[in-house]
């Protein structure tokens, strides 16, 4: 079955969120409300979340802009000295010192300047942001900003969760869970946790804590939940969408957004073999091969400026432009990690885009937990950046075999 959005982009209006809560809520499943204009959610006194918009949003990049949360004690908070509040600017950056004294501005002022105009100044934030991209992209700034927009949604108290179902095992699932400080009250405890769920049983979960446990009772109603959505038909059933929805302090579950992934693809055979004294075992695997295992270039090092490769095999990416890395994670078959599933737990439940990109878009995700054994002399990483530092994309070939559960990584010989 095909997707309706991607045979006719238009149809999403220039604003995927709305539109497709829109649609959802339509079929009697709960979505926040949607306030029509920016006066209308401040005159409301109610918390609401102004998401950012724009086509990619549906297919394409996550985070690369921000979503603002407004309320009337919000509002009244950025009326405070900033000086006053910002107590370790050494900490923050000075960069974010100031992305945080033009926000306040923009706040105080915000019930007395038009709407059309606090958007924009709120996109000027994220212009550095917004230059790269277009960079990297071959686009002019000025015509991606005409895409971007803001839709405004009451925010709900209670629990963020982001589901997504597995690309190569059927039944198998991925959550992730965000608490409220309203509802976790012990900031001593992690507020965030991922759990891999398939067929009634926990595969892996983590940080726990007590609110954890309890909540994680509740996954079979998630996943009937995401289930229904997904098979909506303006949707691609085989498609693994995230999908993230809010559940409140009452149990009940919201939409908010659907984002497309993967297509899933059945693995077809079990890695029942023993690693090869030269394979490394993966610490954490999403995606399945063939019997017979890949072979991808895999990059190591990138020149500077960053460019974007339209067929890109694999990545270590472990080059700081995380717009650059965001943009290619669609693009790779392999996305190679550093740490085991605690390490990534961590990482991606806490942080909502790159990690959970680097996780959900390519072929395969593929951690390797570098801590219990290198897999890169020293002296090999310093040669790959040389090679990148004259101008050249350093790459080496790693043979990849995954049955969706286990997978083995081993050099290949050049």
């Amino acid at each position: 079955m095909n997707d309706v959005y991607l045979q006719n982009p238009d149809m999403l209006m220039g604003q995927p969120k709305r539109t497709i809560g829109d649609y959802v809520e339509e079929n009697g499943i709960l979505v926040p409300k949607r306030f029509t204009s920016l006066e209308e959610a401040l005159d409301s006194n109610l918390q609401f979340l102004m998401r950012t918009e724009g086509l990619f949003e549906y297919e394409g990049v996550s985070g690369l802009l921000e979503s603002h949360t407004i309320s009337p004690e919000i509002i009244r908070n950025a009326k405070l000295n900033d000086e006053k509040r910002i107590t370790n600017k050494k900490k923050i950056g000075w960069d974010l010192v100031g992305e945080f004294q033009r926000k306040n501005k923009i706040l105080r002022e915000i019930k007395n300047t038009p709407s059309k105009e606090t958007e924009e100044q709120l996109f000027a934030l994220k212009e550095t942001t917004i230059k790269e991209y277009c960079r990297l992209l071959g686009i002019e700034p000025h015509e991606f900003k005409q895409g971007l927009s803001f839709s405004y949604w009451q925010v709900i108290t209670g629990c963020n969760r982001t589901m997504i179902a597995d690309s190569a095992i059927e039944g198998r699932y991925h959550l992730f869970s965000t608490f409220d400080k309203e509802i976790q009250k012990d900031e001593s405890s992690f507020r965030h946790n991922y759990t891999i769920f398939e067929n009634g049983k926990i595969i892996q979960s983590g940080p726990y804590n007590n609110l954890v446990v309890e909540e994680l009772n509740k996954i079979p109603k998630f996943i009937e939940f995401y289930e229904t959505i997904r098979k909506l038909s303006h949707f691609d059933p085989n498609n693994c969408p995230l999908l993230e929805f809010q559940t409140d302090i009452e149990g009940k579950i919201y939409f908010l957004q659907y984002h497309r992934t993967r297509d899933f693809r059945q693995a077809t055979f079990s890695l029942d073999r023993q690693a090869r004294e030269d394979e490394r075992v993966a610490d954490y695997v999403r995606g399945a091969t063939g019997p017979e295992g890949i072979i991808v270039n895999t990059s190591l090092s990138y020149p500077f400026p960053f460019q974007l490769y339209d067929e890109e095999e694999a990545s270590f990416d472990k080059d700081p432009n995380w717009i650059f890395s965001e943009t290619m994670t669609r693009r790779r078959l392999v996305q190679f990690q550093s740490g085991g599933f605690e390490r990534i737990a961590i990482g991606s439940s806490s942080s909502q885009h790159l990690p959970r990109s680097k996780l959900f878009n390519p072929l395969l995700s593929i951690g390797i937990d570098e801590r219990k054994k290198k897999f890169f002399s020293k002296e090999e990483e310093n040669y790959h950046n040389e090679r990148a530092e004259s101008g050249k994309v350093s790459t080496i070939p790693l043979r990849v075999i995954s049955d969706g559960r286990k997978a083995y990584v081993s050099r290949v010989s050049t």
